[in-house]
């Protein structure tokens, strides 16, 4: 074993947070009264309460980017997460053993689009709204030291419909609810001095060879053929 100094990235803090975003209204679903509704709509003649009621469509929203595109929530860059340490506004915080210690205020701002559809029965888009933008600010407390950076990463997206119909099947209103997770830690690059020895270069392993598989004849059936005559 050899001393060896490294350079990584040290996690001065890390927390997690769940946040319910403010609900996003429709009372009108017609693309002519509401401008986030494309003309994808002009086949869409029928109220969707009576579609639903009828068991002929559903709603449902997606996440997309600025294109009204489909992104995977569990990639990073599908959202615009960006965070701020906010300098000289510490505050002082009780740890569970009741110790008090300060920390400092770290503001995320979360970014992006979703996408909502009406879908009939066989799953093909009936009406479908244009790239409707969302964006969230919450305030974090976390150990972040002279020096250290805020980084924020969304690791959960849920976004849901709910259709209210009046009594007669008639639309009233389209909400839009948004649940997002972010964790936010403060990290820097520090040196560590360890005990460790170097990797060493392995064998490149030979890929196994193919072989043909051997000729030989399938197993006879001599009980039952060729008959044989009787003498």
């Amino acid at each position: 074993m050899d001393k060896i100094c490294i350079r990584v990235p040290k996690v001065f803090d890390w927390v997690r947070k769940r946040i319910e975003l403010p609900t996003i209204c429709f009372d009108k679903l017609a693309p002519n009264d509401h401008k986030d509704w494309e003309n994808h709509c002009d086949d869409f003649s029928d109220d969707p309460c009576r579609l639903l009621k009828c068991g002929k469509a559903f709603i449902e929203c997606f996440l997309s980017d600025s294109e009204g595109n489909p992104l995977d929530p569990a990639k990073k860059n599908s959202f615009i997460c960006s965070s701020e340490i906010l300098e000289g506004r510490d505050v002082i915080g009780t740890l569970p053993s009741c110790e008090k210690t300060r920390l400092q205020r770290v503001k995320v701002t979360i970014k992006g689009f979703i996408v909502i559809e009406i879908l009939n029965v066989f799953g093909f888009p009936i009406c479908t709204s244009n790239p409707i933008p969302f964006s969230v600010t919450e305030t974090f407390f976390l150990c972040a030291p002279k020096g250290t950076n805020a980084e924020c990463e969304v690791t959960f997206f849920r976004c849901d419909t709910n259709l209210i119909c009046s009594e007669h099947h008639c639309f009233e209103q389209l909400d839009i609810s948004i649940v997002i997770c972010v964790d936010v830690q403060t990290t820097a690059e520090i040196k560590l001095e360890l005990d460790a020895a170097l990797c060493e270069i392995r064998e490149d392993l030979p890929p196994e060879l193919i072989e043909c598989p051997p000729a030989d004849p399938p197993p006879q059936c001599p009980e039952l053929f060729p008959v044989k005559k009787k003498s």
